[in-house]
């Protein structure tokens, strides 16, 4: 998903000679592929511009009142570093929509989403077209199965989908994007019973 290919991006960004994303699905986009897209982010001058006044501890007091019991440190480190990450997607390639809009579990204005009607699905076709620039290889229908360290390295067991074969994959640095857990309605119903399907 999302994750994982701005982990990738990052990752060749930074010098590694070779980056390979292991995906079990059969296409490309994990959980983003299916979502709305929207992101929220607290970008003062940005937001200014249609109206709109915000600020951290703004975005941080919306999030203790929407979610009670929050993560402070965690959601104010989230809230100062997004309108950065809003402006590392769009060297990316990534197109928002300009408007800023009130998306669910937001008491105001602070969102945005991918330019088009695609949802976050555009999101996915413009990262992948950025990380195959990049040199990033993608393999569809490759479940990890174990990963072990050994010898200061990682070593990965991968079973082919297709074909119900095992390969043993050896990597210096693994990063495990595994998204969230939308599909499991119990967990979900239990952290924000609201939308329950």
């Amino acid at each position: 998903g999302m994750a994982g290919h701005c982990a990738a991006i990052s990752a060749r960004l930074e010098g590694a000679r070779s980056v390979l994303m292991l995906e079990k699905a059969p296409v490309i986009g994990g959980h983003t592929a299916m979502a709305s897209g929207s992101l929220a982010f607290v970008d003062p001058p940005r937001q200014a511009a249609q109206g709109i006044v915000d600020s951290v501890e703004k975005f941080t007091a919306d999030a203790r009142a929407v979610g009670n019991d929050i993560d402070e440190p965690l959601v104010r480190l989230i809230a100062g570093r997004s309108a950065g990450d809003v402006s590392w997607l769009v060297r990316q390639g990534v197109r928002f929509s300009p408007t800023i809009f009130r998306a669910f579990g937001n008491l105001q204005r602070r969102c945005v989403t991918a330019f088009g009607n695609m949802g976050a699905r555009r999101y996915i076709l413009d990262l992948h077209a950025r990380s195959r620039s990049l040199g990033v290889e993608s393999r569809l229908l490759s479940r990890v199965t174990s990963i072990r360290g050994e010898a200061g390295d990682f070593l990965l067991e991968v079973q082919d989908l297709r074909r119900m074969a095992g390969e043993a994959l050896r990597a210096r640095r693994v990063v495990l994007a595994t998204g969230g857990f939308t599909a499991n309605l119990a967990l979900r119903m239990y952290f924000h019973p609201e939308p329950t399907h």
